[in-house]
């Protein structure tokens, strides 16, 4: 039945109606995205008209997720605060700095009802190897071991918090072609590819230990 086909999809929502529509079609995914009218999130608006509320529409927990990575990328700075880059998180915090910068943001999105943050990114820094410079400012480092120590002092935060982090881009977006925003791209050949996996691997036992899906 379709009820069941919509348990599987994220669904992009602008905003309490047609977030209601999806629940009601059994969708139980809801993504805040950049054009979501942000008075859907918990104690932003009107309290009928919340995640809060369609939770209980829902009659279970509801997912709901987010791109809020920092610097760039970050869809709620408005009504959370603002993060900086990854790369000025490695610039200028230590590993321990950063997991308490994202329990403190973790807890603050928490309570607007976010659920995922697609984050963080643990993309190599490509810099003038990459086509296009996609990632840039949001990679935190164009070294494996730096980019692995502070992307799992992130994700440890965001866990601290009770917010499950998604780390990207698989498998290494860092030297790829180009923008896969905009078209196809090219990742290196696999006998070169090493160093981008490099911190996929080593935060594997993370979400392992959460039980959550890499």
């Amino acid at each position: 039945p379709w009820s069941t086909a919509a348990r599987t999809l994220a669904v992009g929502v602008t905003g309490f109606d047609d977030a209601a529509a999806a629940v009601d079609q059994g969708v139980r995914h809801l993504f805040i995205g950049s054009g979501t009218d942000m008075s859907i999130l918990n104690g932003r608006g009107d309290p009928s008209r919340s995640l809060a509320e369609l939770e209980r529409r829902a009659g279970e927990p509801l997912t709901v997720s987010v791109d809020e990575e920092g610097g760039e990328v970050q869809r709620l700075a408005e009504v959370a605060g603002e993060l900086p880059s990854a790369r000025r998180m490695a610039a200028t915090m230590t590993p321990e700095q950063v997991r308490a910068l994202m329990a403190d943001h973790g807890r603050a999105i928490r309570a607007l009802g976010v659920t995922v943050d697609f984050a963080p990114d643990i993309d190599l820094d490509g810099g003038a190897d990459a086509t296009a410079g996609v990632i840039g400012s949001r990679a935190f480092s164009p070294d494996p071991a730096t980019v692995t120590a502070y992307a799992t002092a992130y994700a440890q935060g965001l866990l601290d918090a009770g917010v499950t982090p998604v780390v990207k881009h698989f498998p290494g977006h860092g030297h790829a072609s180009g923008d896969s925003h905009t078209g196809s791209v090219s990742t290196p050949p696999l006998d070169s590819i090493g160093p981008d996996l490099e911190p996929f691997l080593s935060l594997i036992h993370i979400f392992r230990a959460h039980e959550t899906v890499l």
